[in-house]
């Protein structure tokens, strides 16, 4: 697994967001485009110098009132959406394809509630990506604890693209 200290090379890029929003989370459904339009609020992204393919994406997001569950607090299938499809972005930068990714398996820790309207991290760490397979870590933090942990491990789809390519 890659360490914080093995990444040498940060690519900032947050200028190119509402363009990223539109070609990847709100063409998934017209429902995710309700829920998570203007969510992202930054994109960091960490790769390692001698491993291109593998690295950290970092997303700040806020997400809004109707992700909200019963209780006032974002609804644990939205969290996991979010993760998914993020996790899902975030493969399309590291591969520099428009292959599609399915979920094999995931893995997901809720361990606190998690906030709206309230800056949240998410850390996507994309330790192995081979010709089929790739391996995701994933978290979500407020500024005190880490609230939400996942694993997924992701399939390539053969023979599948996507009509959208997100532009970091």
């Amino acid at each position: 697994m890659m360490s914080t200290s093995d990444i040498t090379k940060t690519k900032v890029v947050g200028k190119e967001v509402s363009e990223f929003e539109s070609s990847y989370l709100n063409k998934v459904s017209p429902f995710f485009k309700d829920i998570f339009n203007g969510c992202i609020k930054k994109i960091f992204i960490e790769t390692h110098e001698n491993m291109p393919t593998s690295g950290k994406i970092t997303y700040y997001v806020e997400l809004n009132t109707k992700s909200a569950n019963i209780i006032g607090i974002a609804h644990g299938g939205a969290v996991a959406t979010l993760m998914e499809n993020l996790g899902n972005a975030s493969l399309f930068y590291f591969t520099n394809s428009q292959s599609c990714y399915k979920t094999i398996d995931a893995n997901i820790n809720y361990k606190s509630p998690v906030p709206l309207e309230k800056e949240l991290r998410i850390e996507i760490i994309c330790d192995k990506i081979n010709f089929n397979t790739s391996f995701l870590e994933m978290k979500i933090c407020n500024r005190m604890e880490t609230l939400t942990q996942a694993s997924f491990i992701k399939m390539k789809l053969r023979g599948v693209n996507t009509v959208f390519n997100p532009k970091f």
